[in-house]
């Protein structure tokens, strides 16, 4: 694991993408000064420099063409937000670093104390290394998409009206500089992905902890013996042992939304409107029997599903932090009533109180409609779970409906 993170933070620093170091004796994350970022830094401002010529440059090109794919018409949607993106990005590898640091030690430090747990279930880890090869896997399909719209059939590349038939060198090399800024996004999307999953393997273990408190304090309440005191005493310091790692974790949750919102708010647009061209060009290439060949009919049903599941599993991941939310607040809630009734002044009386407080405060912040009580998590404009998610899936479904009938109504007046 030690050996994959250094790998992993030093491609990190080879992209341009922050200085955090991983020093393995202590088991920290740490900023350093030194060569290497100075190599960031310059790297960062030549991309700031040359990205508005590079996206200038490639949407003037498609724009000189009278027929464009799909994938290309998409493209000219998106270069904008795409550009935005990475500005946001190269910015916040700078002044979030900080707050990178926080999660990245406070989640190490986490991992640590449940390390034995998770070593003995290994059904944890396994699900956290399938779930995050499953996103790299999803992402790798931007990629195809992006190849497609630069250098597809339907690109500006084989544009052949006003003179632009053949590939400038300017435009090969724009596009193969847009290639590495979609490497920077999808890095720091997987990154933001790991840590939520990585927050769920946390929250799944302190389920299994809260779960063995349920379990003594059941036990505690039918055996009534001499060192009575003694054991709820134990009680009352394990569980605020476990709530002070709850409201760590809940706190580099937030941190999390509130460091990366921007990001995912213009990665979901993105995805939102490559998932409708995907689908509608689906649909057109099925319907064209004329030019219509399988191999090509496969690689856009794999572009199509990719991309729907990238989506879905970006509010999956986020739900499922939720749900272990709730069924965090419901051990809570039966370790509190299985508590055995006690005088005002024995330890269990504070127990009871603490785990009044903790309830009370899970279940404020878990409402099913937070924008009561609370900022919602997205730009305050909605929340990741899938009820978003699925909201997000009609609404690509109906304009994809509505790109169908204008495109039927506009055969029928040309034919």
């Amino acid at each position: 694991m030690d050996l994959s993170m250094r790998v992993y933070l030093t491609f990190h620093r080879a992209i341009g993408l922050g200085s955090l170091y991983y020093d393995a004796q202590r088991k920290r994350f740490l900023l350093r000064h030194s060569r290497s970022q100075v190599y960031c830094l310059l790297l960062d401002v030549a991309y700031l420099v040359v990205m508005p010529y590079v996206v200038s440059l490639l949407v003037d090109t498609f724009y000189r063409c009278e027929v464009l794919d799909m994938f290309a018409i998409v493209f000219n949607v998106t270069a904008l937000a795409k550009m935005l993106a990475v500005v946001l990005l190269l910015l916040g590898a700078w002044f979030r670093r900080r707050p990178i640091q926080f999660i990245a030690n406070g989640l190490q430090s986490l991992l640590e104390r449940y390390w034995q747990r998770l070593d003995a279930d290994c059904t944890q880890m396994s699900l956290l290394r399938r779930r995050c090869l499953w996103m790299m896997s999803l992402i790798s399909a931007r990629f195809v998409v992006l190849a497609l719209q630069l250098f597809g059939q339907g690109s500006a590349i084989h544009c052949v009206a006003r003179g632009v038939a053949e590939p400038s060198p300017f435009y090969v090399t724009s596009a193969l500089f847009l290639l590495l800024m979609e490497l920077m996004i999808s890095c720091a999307d997987f990154s933001i992905y790991m840590a939520a999953a990585c927050s769920n393997t946390l929250l799944a273990m302190m389920r299994q902890e809260a779960q063995e408190l349920v379990q003594d304090s059941q036990a505690l309440r039918q055996k009534r013996f001499s060192y009575h005191v003694i054991w709820e005493r134990q009680l009352l310091v394990a569980w605020c042992g476990l709530w002070q790692r709850c409201l760590r974790l809940s706190a580099i949750m937030e941190v999390i939304v509130q460091s990366f919102q921007w990001q995912l708010l213009i990665d979901l647009f993105n995805s939102y409107v490559s998932g409708i061209a995907i689908f509608f060009r689906l649909m057109v290439y099925a319907s064209d029997g004329s030019a219509f060949k399988l191999s090509k009919f496969f690689v856009y049903v794999f572009l199509c599903i990719s991309t729907f599941a990238e989506i879905m599993l970006r509010f999956f991941i986020f739900d499922i932090n939720r749900r272990h939310w709730e069924y965090l607040e419901h051990h809570f809630v039966q370790f509190w009533l299985h508590l055995p009734e006690v005088d005002k002044s024995a330890p269990g009386t504070v127990l009871s109180r603490r785990l009044e407080f903790s309830v009370l405060m899970l279940g404020r912040n878990l409402q099913t409609q937070p924008q009561r009580i609370r900022r919602l998590q997205i730009a305050g404009l909605f929340d990741m779970s899938m009820e978003t998610g699925f909201s997000m899936y009609s609404s690509m479904f109906m304009n994809v409906i509505i790109l169908c009938q204008i495109a039927l109504k506009k055969y029928i007046e040309d034919g």
